[in-house]
């Protein structure tokens, strides 16, 4: 059956629980391991580490870190400080930082991801990705679905690994612009560099560049193409940096640094994936 464990100052650990786990402390660390049904955890001062489990997880910690090993359900994750850092879920994942970086290996589902000054890194994403930082660079290593990233102060690089249903939106107001798309994908890119500093959009692809002033007086570069005969929009813009547009190579995979409780060898890469060099 269910169970509920509350703690006014202190830690708070749960083992091989049958049945859905609610645990709730003002004070204290919170540890789990080996979930069936599903869990809500919540702390005010400490951290809170899950290394597996089945169903649906929901955290909240008011200032410290989080740790997420493989959950086969959804994961929702919020630290008012902390880092996040989750290696795998059947689902989608929806994770929130003031202000700590965050890091996803595998979703099953859409990855939705905000941090008030962090870097955000996602490994594989099924259903496309959200991502979004106040000072940080964002890193989106295989993503299948749209991708809408944005930046104030840091640069992005992206691998497309597969086709979008929809448009995709990557901007960034100090920083470059990387992506790596496969040379038969079929997909619209339009690369808009404000205020660029000589030649500021490269392509591996066949490119059409133009430069025009933009009604506030700066000059803009703007880069087209279509690869694979066109396709959904996929729209790249910097202030003052680099867009660069390669071509998708495979090369052997590298797991990501996640530091889980309880770690596998195995991190749901394939050899041969399509990875950045």
């Amino acid at each position: 059956g269910k169970v509920t464990l509350m703690s006014r100052a202190g830690a708070i650990m749960a083992s091989d629980l049958p049945g859905p786990l609610q645990a709730e402390t003002r004070a204290g660390n919170i540890m789990v391991t080996g979930l069936a049904r599903g869990a809500r955890l919540i702390t005010a001062g400490g951290d809170v580490s899950v290394d597996k489990g089945t169903g649906d997880l929901f955290v909240r910690t008011s200032g410290g870190d989080v740790r997420i090993g493989r959950i086969r359900g959804r994961i929702e994750a919020e630290t008012g400080g902390g880092s996040v850092a989750i290696e795998s879920a059947m689902g989608g994942v929806r994770v929130a930082s003031n202000g700590g970086d965050i890091e996803i290996g595998d979703a099953g589902g859409e990855v939705a991801a905000s941090t008030g000054g962090g870097g955000i890194r996602v490994g594989n994403a099924v259903g496309g990705v959200r991502c979004e930082t106040g000072a940080g660079s964002i890193v989106l290593s295989g993503v299948n679905g749209p991708m809408r990233a944005l930046t104030s102060a840091g640069s992005i690089r992206a691998l497309v690994a597969g086709a979008f249903p929809g448009d995709s939106d990557l901007q960034t107001w100090h920083g470059d612009v990387i992506v790596a798309i496969p040379d038969m994908l079929p997909i619209t890119v339009r690369a808009v560099v404000d205020n660029p500093v000589g030649r500021s959009i490269e392509s591996e692809f066949p490119l059409t560049v133009l430069r025009e002033a933009e009604t506030t007086g700066r000059p803009l570069e703007i880069g087209e193409m279509r690869i694979g005969g066109g396709g959904p929009l996929l729209k790249l813009r910097t202030l003052g940096g680099r867009i660069v547009i390669q071509k998708a190579k495979s090369v052997p995979a590298v797991p990501l640094p996640f530091g889980t409780p309880a770690p596998t060898q195995d991190k749901g890469k394939k050899a041969g994936q399509p990875q950045f060099e």
